[in-house]
This record gives C-alpha cells, sequence and structure tokens, in this order.
C-alpha cells in the first residue's frame, strides 16, 4: 500500500522540474523523426503513430528499413488479434509512419530521436548530419543507455537543442511530449545508466546471480511475470541486445 501510494505521487512529480523559469512554455510538436528501424527505433515510431503524431522512420539501408517497418505492421497486427486495436485504426496508424533513407526527409520534424547502436562515433556523426538538415528549435534526443549525451551534443552547433546541455524550452518541450506518448518523463543529468538502468539494476544483477546459482533463465522471468511484470529482465536483455550491455561494462 505504502509503496502505490509513492508511485502515484512520484508519477506527479516527475512533471515538476526545480529550476525550471515559470512560466516556460513548450514547442509545438506536430512531427516526429526517428533514426534507426530497428527493435528501439521500430518501438519509439509506435508511440508516436499511437499518439496521432505523424513520424518519418529513417534508416541507413533500404534492407533494414524494410525489415522495420515489416516489423511494425507485426505488432499493429498483434494488437487487432488481441481486440486492442481495429483494422481501421491499425490502417491509419500505419499510415502515420513513413519510411525513409534519406535525411532530407527531417528537415520538418519538430522531435528527432536517435536510435542506433551504442557507438559514440556513429551518434555524433548523426547529431552532425541533424545540425545540418533540421530547423532550430528541433528537439534532438537518442535513446542511449550508457553514453555520455554531453560528448554527443558537441557534433551540434545548437547543442541547447539536444537533450544535454538543454534549453528550458527543450526541458519542457519533452516532458510535455510524454503525455501522448504515454510515458513517464523523468528528468536526470547525464550519469552512469540515466534512469532506466539505474532502476533496473539492483534486480538484474540479482536474476543473473540466481542463474549462476543454477536457476534457469525462463525460470527467473516467469517468476518476475508471475508477479506482474510484462517482461522478465533477462527476455529484456536479450531484446535491447547483450551486446549493449557488454559494452556499457567494458567501457
Amino acid at each position: 500500500s505504502r509503496a502505490a501510494v509513492h508511485v502515484f505521487f512520484a508519477e506527479r512529480a516527475t512533471r515538476k522540474v526545480p529550476g525550471l523559469p515559470a512560466g516556460t512554455e513548450p514547442r509545438p510538436v506536430r512531427k516526429g523523426g526517428v533514426i534507426g528501424a530497428g527493435t528501439m527505433g521500430g518501438g519509439i515510431a509506435i508511440c508516436f503513430a499511437n499518439a496521432g503524431l505523424p513520424v518519418t522512420l529513417l534508416d541507413a539501408s533500404a534492407e533494414g528499413l524494410q525489415k522495420g517497418l515489416a516489423t511494425i505492421e507485426k505488432t499493429f497486427d498483434s494488437m487487432v488479434k488481441r481486440g486492442r486495436l481495429s483494422p481501421e485504426d491499425k490502417a491509419k496508424r500505419l499510415a502515420l509512419i513513413r519510411g525513409s533513407l534519406d535525411y532530407a526527409d527531417l528537415a520538418d520534424a519538430d522531435v528527432v530521436i536517435e536510435a542506433v547502436f551504442e557507438d559514440m562515433a556513429l551518434k555524433k556523426k548523426i547529431f552532425a548530419e541533424l545540425d545540418r538538415v533540421t530547423k532550430p528549435g528541433t528537439v534532438l534526443g537518442t535513446n542511449t543507455s550508457s553514453l555520455d549525451i554531453d560528448e554527443i551534443a558537441t557534433a551540434k552547433k545548437r547543442p541547447e537543442d539536444v537533450i544535454a546541455k538543454t534549453s528550458p524550452a527543450t526541458i519542457r518541450t519533452a516532458m510535455e511530449l510524454a503525455k501522448p506518448l504515454k510515458k513517464t518523463p523523468v528528468l536526470v543529468k547525464v550519469c552512469y545508466g540515466f534512469v532506466g538502468n539505474r532502476m533496473m539494476e539492483g534486480y538484474a544483477r540479482e536474476a543473473e546471480r540466481i542463474v549462476l546459482e543454477g536457476a534457469t533463465p525462463r525460470q527467473v522471468d516467469a517468476a518476475l511475470e508471475h508477479w506482474g511484470m510484462a517482461m522478465g529482465i533477462l527476455a529484456v536483455f536479450d531484446m535491447a541486445g547483450i551486446d549493449v550491455g557488454v559494452k556499457m561494462h567494458a567501457a
């Protein structure tokens, strides 16, 4: 009971940003962009479409883009089969997602989120390209789980538009965008694991220790799912990519 009460108030407290100037208004977000059509990028594009926002999904290769778009359609098909979505709604949401191989197609985006694999040189190259093609005021985010966002932002001539060395308007825009995307925004500075991985670290460590002691991964995940989690932590690692964790700890 106490934990539920804590979560109730904590979720509401996330929208109150200490030190943000009074009257800071969010920039309007009418169109989004996502770079990387893999698991994370496709999921982010679905969030935009579910919110009724058109989104351009960009990938480096035609093969990767088509694979990502096919996975997105399968996800919507699953929602239809489970009765969570009508075929008509599926068609509307798919129509909001546009695939592209050209950065120029992000020129009119109000928010662009990078979701490629964890490689600093690659991310800085992408942000330098975004600096060239996006309009001033476009909010730029990264889906990194471990890299220094301040360093990524050095590839931009306008680092205040990146969710790193961030202007008040950029912070407010990102926090407000969470509402239609049905996410809980949590503002943190650049730090080890940011907020998501730091929350997972404790029970992820224990899950891995249990496997080392002899339990199977499926037994561990089944216990977590029976308790109420949508997915066991070891399955989460498989989905995100074991290489991500290896690179993070190696660094």
